[in-house]
Order: C-alpha cells, then sequence, then structure tokens
C-alpha cells in the first residue's frame, strides 16, 4: 500500500508505505501534524506519485501566492 500524508511541521506532501509513514510519525516531534490524505494499493504507485507531484505544485505555487500579497 502506498500513502500520501501532509507533514504540516514541513508544510509538504510525501508518500510511502505504511512502513515509512510509521517512521516519519516515530521521529516527528509533532506526530499528529502527519495526516494521511489518501491510501494507494501497491499497483497504483505511478498514481500515487503523479498526484504527490500536482499537490507539491500547488503547495509551491499556494506559497508564491502568499508571498505576493
Amino acid at each position: 500500500m502506498n500513502i500520501i500524508w501532509y507533514n504540516s511541521e514541513l508544510k509538504a506532501y510525501s508518500t510511502g508505505s505504511s512502513a515509512d509513514y510509521i517512521k516519519q510519525i516515530t521521529a516527528a516531534q509533532s506526530p499528529s501534524s502527519l495526516i494521511i490524505l489518501m491510501k494507494f494499493d501497491s499497483k497504483s504507485k505511478n498514481l500515487a506519485n503523479k498526484v504527490l507531484k500536482q499537490l507539491n505544485l500547488v503547495n509551491t505555487e499556494m506559497k508564491k501566492t502568499w508571498l505576493v500579497s
């Protein structure tokens, strides 16, 4: 299973396996800052990566907008 989560401490989206997510929670200063957004079966890894790229693209564009305003 592939998971996409948002880390509000880093203000970034990430993807990985359930084990990757658990490692991130364990390492986080505030585990509640990691929010699972989507889950994909193992066959959909490419789709998960495409969604992740789009989420980070939107996040980057929104940061630019905030800096301008």
